[in-house]
């Protein structure tokens, strides 16, 4: 092993018989159910380290483990807190050296190894699998390395590496990202043991950190995602459950924003609640015939201490799937009825279909919105719809209701029979999403003076481009009226109606044609 590359090492891994009955097995994790204070987290869930440590001039000196892998901020792997983004939630992992290790103090480099590890069976030849993990730079400095990999082993050869794929991860920016290594499995790899996981490399102490999140490990072609059809009318979940919309599915997300609109933080995602409290609750007896004895109720984050500050409070009660090759060319349809529940004051409320890029900082790529906020206090229904092409691919779908209040303002409204449903254009003419118009994304963005926005028709028509603050309300009208086919540039000064300068902050730019609306994100900066 003297000879050996740094990040060719073999892992020594003791006492493990292969056998022809192993089959790898899909993983996934996203930290958000481990119990971050558990030093045992990470190892109850498989997780292992593996120590090497090489002289300055990367000679081999020593191995050592595997072990359990630790959940401390000295040694391998820790599960932190506060780093996550919109898509990766509280609570995330991240891997960094053994500073435990003395050798540091001696100049020795120290590799850490923290992984997964399966054996790989006769019913995996002819497969191919895929590690996809989401990544954030950390304390990584000087000149520590870092590195997400899948390996295999031969333990019938010494443990010696047979495959050694890698993505370097030293210079990643300190946003969120998403990466991904795919391993075909042939004859000659039957009973070798398949790793997948990070590393990294540093001395004397030096920072080495990365984060990690959303890993998922699997078949391709057998886990690529495709978007499932869904029905809800509420009457089958157990209403005095608190945990009963969760296990169906359903996720909530919080955003915060100062009375001028500035986004101050995000909470989230996490299991929807059911109680009256926060985001959302199954109610009795506000249904009619259509409806019958349970409905869903959407209002504001009443636990969020910010509302007696008189900050804003977005709330956002949804579904989410991820979008496959084999819905390119498919139009799905969001269907729900709706009624009026205590919403008042400031308060608004809408409901969505939005899609995000998850390796573009989970930017909003897409947003067809349903005006809620003066819907009547009798049952009607609305639909969305949207159609996906290539570019969202890989990209998260979510559906579902979202309301901005403030001082403990009231915010509900009700909501039944909610569907996604794939959908045929010609049996339906109403159509929201616009099928003949393109809206690129705005640049520069973020900005503080001027942004220029363009879009794009197939054919002529009339359209609007408007500016909407958080909370749905117009700020600016860019573009109104006729305009020919091709592509249209429009560029925002920063200005309110009025005149006056907008706050910074985050501001959605819509674009409506005759058949519907799109939507982009854009953040103006002071």
């Amino acid at each position: 092993m003297r000879d050996r590359a740094i990040y060719l090492v073999a892992i020594v891994v003791l006492s493990l018989i292969p056998s022809a009955s192993h089959a790898l097995e899909p993983y996934s994790q996203h930290f958000e159910d481990l119990i971050q204070s558990s030093p045992t987290a990470l190892s109850e869930d498989g997780w292992l380290v593996y120590g090497n440590v090489f002289t300055p001039d990367s000679l081999y000196m020593y191995g050592y483990g595997p072990y359990p892998a630790p959940n401390h901020s000295l040694a391998f792997s820790q599960i932190a807190l506060g780093e996550g983004g919109e898509g990766q939630g509280e609570q995330v992992l991240t891997v960094f050296s053994d500073y435990e290790n003395l050798d540091h103090a001696n100049g020795n480099l120290v590799e850490a190894n923290v992984y997964q590890e399966q054996t790989i069976g006769a019913a995996d030849i002819g497969t191919s699998w895929r590690f996809v993990f989401e990544h954030k730079l950390g304390n990584i400095e000087g000149i520590s390395t870092a590195q997400a990999f899948i390996k295999t082993l031969d333990p019938d050869n010494g443990y010696a590496t047979t495959n050694h794929l890698l993505v370097d991860m030293t210079s990643i920016p300190d946003t969120w990202g998403a990466d991904s290594l795919e391993i075909f499995i042939d004859a000659s790899l039957e009973n070798q043991l398949l790793q997948i996981g990070f590393a990294c490399l540093t001395t004397s102490y030096v920072g080495s950190g990365i984060f990690y999140d959303n890993l998922t490990f699997g078949a391709v072609g057998a886990s690529d995602p495709t978007i499932e059809p869904y029905a809800q009318d509420f009457e089958g979940l157990v209403q005095a459950d608190p945990d009963a919309l969760g296990n169906d599915g359903w996720l909530v997300f919080g955003n915060v924003y100062a009375p001028d609109q500035t986004h101050l933080y995000s909470y989230g995602p996490f299991s929807a609640p059911n109680h009256n409290l926060a985001f959302c609750q199954i109610v009795l007896g506000e249904g009619g015939e259509e409806q019958g004895d349970q409905v869903l109720s959407v209002f504001s984050d009443y636990e969020n201490l910010d509302h007696a500050n008189g900050n804003l409070i977005e709330s956002n009660v949804y579904r989410e799937q991820a979008i496959g090759v084999a819905d390119v060319g498919t139009t799905w349809r969001f269907k729900f009825d709706h009624k009026r529940g205590n919403i008042d004051g400031n308060s608004t409320a809408h409901a969505f279909i939005k899609t995000l890029d998850p390796n573009n900082e989970y930017i909003t790529t897409r947003l067809l919105t349903a005006e809620m906020t003066s819907i009547p206090d009798t049952w009607g229904a609305d639909s969305l719809q949207i159609s996906i092409d290539a570019t969202l691919e890989g990209q998260i779908l979510q559906f579902g209701f979202n309301n901005m209040a403030t001082n403990y303002e009231a915010s509900g409204i009700f909501y039944d029979n909610v569907i996604l449903e794939l959908f045929d254009t010609v049996d339906v003419p109403e159509i929201r999403e616009s099928t003949f118009a393109t809206l690129s994304q705005n640049a520069p963005n973020p900005f503080d003076l001027t942004t220029r926005i363009d879009f794009a028709l197939e054919r002529s028509g009339p359209v609007e481009l408007s500016v909407l603050d958080i909370s749905g309300r117009r700020v600016a009208t860019l573009a109104r009226g006729e305009r020919t086919a091709g592509g249209h540039q429009v560029v925002w000064d920063g200005l309110t109606t009025d005149g006056s300068p907008a706050p910074s902050g985050m501001y959605w730019y819509v674009l409506r044609t005759e058949v519907g609306e799109k939507a982009g994100s854009m953040i103006l900066t002071k």
